[in-house]
C-alpha cells in the first residue's frame, strides 16, 4: 500500500487522488437543433423585409446614372490628359461622349421611364472635363413628380454635385 504525502479532507480516503474534470466534448444534439430553429425563425422574420427593399427608381436612379457617367468622364480626362465632353439629350435621356478627338460615342441612356423629366438651359446639356480635372457646362435637373434633383460639376475640382430641390 502507498503512503499518502498530502493530507486530504476527512471525507475522502487519505490516499485517493483528486478527481479531474473532463473537458467538454462538443455540443449536444439538442443545443444544435435549438440554434438552427432560432436561425430559421430570424430568417423568416427578416427575409420578407429584405425582399421588399427595392432599388430607388425614377429621378434618383437617373441622377445616379448621370453622376456615374460624369465621374467616369472626369477620371478619363485626368488619366489620359485630354478633354472629355458629355452631351445629354434632355428629350430622351440619351448620353453621348467625346474624348480626345475620337468622335462621339453613345454612352447609354439615363432615363428609364416616361415619368422622368430632364431639364437644362438647352435641349442638349453639355458638360466638359479638362485634362486638369476641372469642369464647366450646364446644370441638369431631373424630376419624376415626387423628387427633383439638380446635378452639376464643380468648376474647380470637377466633382459631381447632386442637390435636392
Amino acid at each position: 500500500m502507498r503512503a499518502c504525502l498530502t493530507s486530504h479532507s476527512s471525507r475522502s480516503s487519505p490516499c485517493r487522488e483528486p478527481r479531474r474534470r473532463r473537458a467538454p466534448r462538443g455540443h449536444a444534439a439538442l443545443e444544435i437543433v435549438v440554434v438552427l430553429a432560432l436561425v430559421g425563425v430570424m430568417t423568416a422574420v427578416v427575409a420578407p423585409a429584405l425582399a421588399r427593399r427595392e432599388e430607388p427608381g425614377g429621378a434618383p436612379r437617373a441622377a445616379r446614372a448621370l453622376a456615374d457617367a460624369m465621374t467616369r468622364a472626369r477620371a478619363t480626362a485626368l488619366a489620359r490628359g485630354t478633354t472629355v465632353v458629355l452631351v445629354l439629350d434632355t428629350g430622351n435621356g440619351r448620353l453621348w461622349r467625346a474624348s480626345g478627338g475620337e468622335g462621339w460615342t453613345d454612352a447609354g441612356s439615363i432615363a428609364s421611364g416616361s415619368d422622368i423629366r430632364i431639364g437644362a438651359s438647352s435641349p442638349r446639356a453639355r458638360i466638359e472635363f479638362t485634362p486638369t480635372g476641372a469642369a464647366f457646362g450646364d446644370e441638369v435637373e431631373i424630376h419624376d413628380g415626387a423628387r427633383r434633383l439638380r446635378l452639376s460639376a464643380d468648376s474647380w475640382t470637377g466633382a459631381t454635385r447632386v442637390t435636392t430641390r
